[in-house]
């Protein structure tokens, strides 16, 4: 759309990303009118390639502009119930983590009712000869399908990131994909470095809140630098 005065996305790692645009008033103001949260989407363009992709979750409408917000395509499956439980724990046989992952987008959220939302091939687990397993149970009804899908990038050894359309999830001793080294042509203007004193500790602890608490120090040499700080 023009014209488009600030845009913004991101691509996060084990999270639903968000996507962000401004658009002014004064051209194509009756299609902005026509715009629907949930009925359509926002896709970000840069440099002839889209990088971003998901549905619309918040319009703002003000008098030269009109915000529009979204959320990375992970987002139906915040919206979804998931409506068949299972188990995998003792008696029953370990499921493999990946396979549970797929299980969860593939079967509880995109395919019902038809794939409406184009997902079902854009869904890609990445297997490895040693996947982790799992004992993990859950009740039908007690999730949503992507509570339980980041449970196990949260607990149970695997990651998931969302490209565009597309949703990757792997064990995260896994190197598929390897980044780039960044060189100085990629950055625009000088890297701003920051330390935090307030995060700063040579000395921590952990209570059990009755009156006892496990101690753990930082070399000497630190404390000599820094002193006291807990």
């Amino acid at each position: 759309m023009t014209p488009l005065t600030a845009v913004r996305w991101s691509r996060i790692r084990d999270a639903i990303s968000e996507g962000y645009a401004v658009v002014g008033t004064t051209e194509c103001c009756d299609l902005l009118g026509d715009l629907r949260t949930v009925r359509h989407e926002l896709h970000i363009v840069r440099d002839g390639d889209e990088v971003w992709q998901g549905p619309i979750t918040r319009l703002e409408y003000e008098f030269d502009n009109v915000k529009v917000y979204a959320e990375d395509m992970l987002w139906v499956a915040k919206r979804t119930v998931l409506k068949t439980g299972y188990n995998n724990g003792s008696p029953n046989p370990l499921g493999n983590v990946v396979d549970r992952m797929d299980w969860l987008l593939r079967s509880q959220t995109y395919a019902p009712h038809g794939d409406p939302w184009r997902m079902v091939s854009h869904l890609h687990p990445i297997h490895h000869d040693d996947d982790p397993t799992t004992s993990r149970k859950a009740a039908a009804f007690q999730y949503y399908t992507w509570e339980d899908f980041d449970k196990y990038a949260e607990d149970h050894g695997t990651d998931y990131t969302v490209v565009n359309r597309d949703i990757y999830y792997w064990d995260v001793h896994l190197r598929w994909k390897i980044i780039a080294s960044l060189g100085d042509d990629h950055l625009s203007q000088f890297p701003r470095i920051v330390e935090y004193g307030n995060q700063a500790a040579t000395r921590g602890y952990v209570s059990n809140t009755e009156g006892y608490a496990g101690i753990a120090f930082t070399p000497q040499a630190q404390i000599d630098a820094y002193g006291d700080m807990e």
